[in-house]
């Protein structure tokens, strides 16, 4: 039991990491003296999106841990697309990354925890800027299966995963990078 807080307790962190960095950035524009008031306004609403998703996360991850359920909104490909790009915009334009959506599935609609997949997706967007050591280049692509299932690949020009550590990529805490958590 004291084990399974602990990755919970990591895991947390991990999922809080990115949406505060992204506070943070906010909270710094904010500080500038010389921030139009356009601007300002606009910072200080993503500030606030950024440390309500926080709180959301929290009651999530508090919620699971007393068995609770894991999402039962509905919401659109597209909806999620847009607001997976309005999270992680800034982080983009700091890396002076491009992105790219070719969204073939926009009318379908998901069930499901919206902000557990942002996280998801977040995660993955700041793993992939990271990894990427020319100018990032992220491609979102989404479509219907044949099956009916809606698929989404988020794909970047890193360097990509070593063959030999494919095995171990969805291995709780196994990271490659200093000072990573391998939760991402």
């Amino acid at each position: 039991r004291l084990g399974a807080l602990g990755g919970m307790a990591a895991s947390l962190a991990h999922q809080i990491r990115t949406p505060l960095s992204a506070a943070v950035l906010y909270a710094a524009h904010l500080a500038k003296d010389e921030l139009p008031a356009g601007d300002r306004a606009r910072f200080s609403g993503r500030l606030l999106e950024r440390l309500q998703h926080l709180e959301r996360l929290v009651n999530d991850m508090l919620s699971f841990a007393r068995g609770g359920q894991a999402g039962d909104e509905h919401f659109s490909v597209t909806d999620l697309c847009d607001a997976l790009h309005l999270s992680v915009e800034d982080q983009l334009q700091s890396a002076g990354a491009h992105w790219h959506v070719c969204n073939q599935a926009a009318a379908a609609i998901l069930c499901g925890n919206r902000d557990a997949l942002l996280g998801a997706f977040g995660n993955l967007v700041v793993n992939a800027l990271q990894a990427c050591t020319a100018t990032a280049v992220l491609d979102l692509h989404t479509r219907l299966t044949d099956a009916g299932l809606v698929e989404i690949r988020l794909r970047d020009n890193g360097r990509g995963i070593p063959e030999e550590l494919h095995e171990r990529i969805f291995e709780p805490f196994f990271t490659t990078r200093t000072g990573g958590t391998g939760l991402g």
